[in-house]
């Protein structure tokens, strides 16, 4: 199933299921493209020097979660570009 949202911002966003190799060959990426391109001098290089998960992970008052189990589209949108 999927699930397609906007926000008051203006975003809109899609929350679906991948079989098990897509979601496979877009983490890879994913984790390439933090590897690679979010580090050094490149313009989407991270503000502050946050890592990609750090970044991506909830926090609140009570808890902190783990950014794991989704693919970042923005992140794996940069290899398009």
């Amino acid at each position: 199933g999927s699930l397609l949202f906007g926000t008051v911002g203006g975003m809109l966003g899609s929350v679906t299921t991948l079989d098990k190799p897509t979601y496979h060959l877009l983490t890879g990426l994913q984790r390439a493209i933090s590897k690679v391109v979010l580090r050094g001098s490149s313009k989407y290089a991270s503000i502050g020097d946050f890592s990609h998960g750090l970044f991506r992970s909830f926090e609140n008052e009570r808890r902190m979660a783990d950014y794991r189990g989704f693919v970042d589209g923005d992140l794996v949108e940069l290899f398009l570009e």
